[in-house]
């Protein structure tokens, strides 16, 4: 950002929070209530992530749904109240834990892995619920949120882009971006053909009976968090914790974080919660994907097992990809840059990343 952009920021930042001081909505009460993000297990420890926001009415949607509908729904997910500093409390696997939210109601909580670790759960549940600072009472319902647990050592995480890489969003376009967005849902939003089983496999990886967790980083706001998810699920693609921005104004931003710093401090991040593991990357040409992977080859060439493009650009951004991904390959760095995604499980066999074609059966 440049100096003026930074003092902007500045101040409106300052003003959001002088207005948000006045508003009765951001003030936690029995109407506050813990929106869970799937948290995940390490090597080394949980991690527990969520948000506390006002209690707000989830609609159910359908493939008949008109676009004013559509649009209405989405716009209801970004008018949200978040509290800031709000208490939290809660209890995963018998341990209870205490923490408080930052000022735009977000939270983490890690615990050491061996509380995980004794479980033989693939999933885990706890809850948590808002409290009174003050007498450490609820003021709130108790919520249910979970964590994927792997089996340990975690030695290969996967890491894929979600925009264009997994789901047809036409981002390279505003119109069709806008449209795809803001009049569709989940029964009509499409992914690309065979993703679903293709990330299976790469889960379950060479010997058909691994492990790997898959994580999703878009630089899509945390308020579409819930219609990302469900849209993953109704589609039959693995789970995995999403990293995702948060939209609004403070010192760095105004709107939105830059694409490649958030995805790139992202993968950092879970490089470094898996010290031990190494990585796929999964992405698409339309944006900054094959630069931000570069960079982490440039990095951790010890640590890359291959990289997955999916071609969604013109000619002359094509050229470009190829020059960055030919300087990956200098890495010995496997690279697929197709748009077809069975090429890519054929690439990947070859990788020896999956056994085979043997299609893997959704996990209930």
């Amino acid at each position: 950002m440049t100096t003026e952009t930074n003092m902007l920021a500045n101040f409106l930042n300052k003003a959001e929070k002088a207005i948000a001081r006045t508003r009765p909505d951001r003030v936690a009460d029995h109407r506050a209530v813990v929106h869970h993000y799937l948290g995940y297990v390490t090597n080394a420890q949980v991690i527990i992530r969520g948000r506390v926001q006002r209690i707000q009415r989830a609609r159910v949607t359908s493939e008949e749904d008109s676009r004013i509908s559509n649009f209405r729904d989405i716009a209801r997910r970004f008018f949200t109240s978040e509290i800031p500093h709000a208490s939290v409390a809660g209890e995963f696997l018998g341990h209870r834990f205490t923490t408080t939210c930052d000022d735009e109601g977000f939270f983490t909580v890690t615990f050491d892995a061996r509380h995980a670790i004794e479980s033989s759960a693939s999933r885990l549940s706890y809850a948590a619920f808002v409290v009174d600072p003050k007498t450490d009472q609820a003021i709130g319902p108790a919520t249910t949120g979970h964590v994927i647990s792997p089996r340990v050592p975690v030695r290969r995480i996967i890491v894929s882009d979600i925009d264009d890489t997994v789901v047809e969003s036409g981002a390279t376009s505003l119109p069709t971006l806008l449209k795809t967005t803001l009049f569709e849902n989940i029964h009509t939003r499409r992914i690309f053909p065979g993703v679903g089983d293709f990330y299976r496999k790469l889960k379950a990886g060479r010997s058909g009976d691994e492990d790997h967790p898959i994580f999703y980083v878009t630089s899509s706001p945390w308020n579409l968090h819930d219609f990302i998810t469900e849209l993953l699920t109704l589609r039959e693609v693995p789970e995995g914790p999403l990293f995702m921005t948060d939209w609004g104004i403070d010192p760095t931003k105004i709107l939105k974080p830059s694409h490649s710093s958030h995805k790139l401090d992202s993968i950092l991040r879970l490089l470094g919660d898996h010290p031990d593991a190494s990585v796929v990357l999964l992405g698409d040409s339309g944006e900054k994907d094959p630069e931000i992977y570069l960079k982490v080859v440039n990095d951790f060439p010890d640590r890359v097992d291959a990289i997955f493009i999916r071609d969604v650009s013109d000619h002359q951004r094509d050229e470009e990809v190829r020059l960055l991904l030919e300087s990956c390959e200098a890495h010995d760095i496997p690279v697929s840059f197709s748009n077809d995604g069975s090429e890519a499980a054929d690439q990947a066999c070859q990788f020896g990343l999956i056994s085979d074609h043997t299609e893997i059966a959704p996990q209930p």
